[in-house]
């Protein structure tokens, strides 16, 4: 998989749960802050919890709308 976005990462994260080998990539070296990925729907906070995040792990990297 390409893009270790936040929608990259969790179908990363769903995919490899479904057994499957993933190799995830992404071109930025370290995470950056961008508009497009840190403002976070309640659905979208809720799908992150399922992934296993935590209250102050998503405070780190989502904003709500």
């Amino acid at each position: 998989m390409v893009g270790g976005g936040p929608a990259g990462a969790a179908t990363a994260i769903r995919v490899a749960r479904a057994g499957a080998h993933v190799t995830l990539l992404e071109r930025a070296p370290a995470w950056r802050w961008r508009a497009c990925g840190v403002f976070t729907s309640p659905a979208a906070v809720a799908e992150l919890r399922s992934l296993g995040l935590t209250g102050p792990r998503i405070a780190g990297i989502a904003r709500p709308v």
